[in-house]
């Protein structure tokens, strides 16, 4: 996306918390058509020291999921057809947290051992719900995803 170009790695890393917060588990067999709000609210709340978050705007988080959101249900068979959807999918929200949190450096080998960092949390969560147009069914949805900074690289 042209708009993280050059930018933090944590706010390339929100971007990724989009496309994986949007994961459906398994392509369908056969295409099902919805049609998806592209007008909900976004959130963003900085709980924190850091301030990686207010990168972007509002505007830019809100396209940024969309696409990714698009990228995934077009790969699963999933049709955006506003004129005539199987399913209405509303999304509600989108919100963005930022936090730290402060460790403490455990690695005798590392110069940095017994040192206090201060560590970024990053949270997305999004909510909404599927309604099928043929019966008018409602069923609420969620999804969410946490990333945190570590000290070590043992991962």
């Amino acid at each position: 996306m042209k708009f993280i170009k050059g930018k933090s790695p944590l706010v390339v890393l929100f971007i990724i918390l989009f496309a994986t917060s949007c994961y459906i588990s398994k392509p369908l067999a056969v295409e099902v058509r919805v049609s998806v709000n592209t007008n909900f609210s976004v959130v963003i709340k900085n709980e924190s020291n850091s301030n990686f978050v207010s990168k972007h705007s509002e505007a830019d988080y809100r396209t940024a999921y969309v696409n990714e959101l698009m990228k995934e249900l077009a790969f699963n068979h999933i049709v955006v057809d506003n004129a005539a959807p199987e399913f209405m999918v509303e999304i509600i929200s989108l919100d963005l947290t930022e936090s730290t949190k402060l460790d403490t450096v455990k690695d005798v080998k590392s110069k940095d051992n017994g040192l206090v960092r201060e560590l970024t949390q990053a949270g997305l969560k999004t909510h909404g719900t599927v309604t099928r147009t043929s019966d008018s069914a409602t069923h609420k949805w969620e999804a969410d995803k946490d990333k945190n900074e570590s000290l070590t690289n043992n991962r």
